[in-house]
């Protein structure tokens, strides 16, 4: 992601949103080590923090605004459970999540 626009911030939190949810049911159903519900469990923080990121600037709160910090870093432990997996579907929470911080970090900038 190279150059973000306000609009593009909305549709990154929605993918990030979607992917962590599909990554959450991947690991539930493999949860076969110590890894996988580490996995999950940062997925599900992830899901929940970026929704309510989603919802707070849909309807332009400034407390979309105070929560920045806590999305990036959110996102961060979530990329990096997932990282550690080479499927499809932990990669591609990856890179959603490496797209939402991008995305919040530009928003912080406004």
């Amino acid at each position: 992601m190279n150059s973000i626009t306000l609009t593009d911030i909305q549709k990154v939190l929605i993918n990030c949103v979607l992917k962590t949810e599909e990554c959450l049911s991947f690991c539930i159903k493999n949860v076969d080590h110590k890894e996988c519900v580490i996995c999950a469990r940062r997925c599900r923080d992830c899901t929940e923090v970026c929704n309510l990121m989603m919802r707070l600037y849909a309807r332009k709160s400034e407390l979309f605004y105070r929560m920045i910090p806590l999305g990036i870093e959110t996102c961060k432990e979530c990329l990096m459970a997932c990282d550690r997996f080479k499927d499809p579907v932990s990669q591609e929470c990856s890179q959603a999540c490496a797209d939402c911080i991008t995305a919040l970090r530009f928003a912080r900038n406004l």
